[in-house]
């Protein structure tokens, strides 16, 4: 038994037309996720690039600035903190989206509580 049928009518059961669109052929939209599967691709080639780019100006610097040992503190410390937000366990996207709901729904003042 074929599930693209059922597949279909679910599908067009889920897509909400515009008044006067009925008549159009169902949007599947490829064309839509393509462009922004592209976007969010660069975006995030961007969020990495970016970073590192800036690293490769600035560590010479620092290096320069601090001196090496100084500098190998500033990477020991670096570390630690590095390793410490492994505790977190998703505790900040947790209260970050806790905290957008209650923005969101207006209920500015239970928020000192939950932070």
């Amino acid at each position: 038994m074929s599930l693209m049928p059922q597949l279909r009518s679910t599908i067009r059961s889920h897509t909400s037309f515009e008044k006067g669109d009925r008549d159009l052929p169902m949007r599947t939209g490829v064309a839509t996720h393509e462009g922004r599967l592209a976007q969010s691709s660069l975006w995030n080639l961007l969020g990495q690039g970016v970073p590192i780019a800036a690293a490769l100006v600035a560590i010479p610097l620092l290096v320069k600035g601090l001196g090496t040992e100084r500098f190998g503190i500033l990477t020991l410390a670096w570390v630690v903190i590095g390793y410490f937000s492994l505790f977190d366990l998703g505790m900040g996207r947790a209260l970050t989206k806790v905290v957008a709901e209650e923005l969101a729904a207006g209920r500015v003042a239970g928020l000192p509580g939950r932070i």
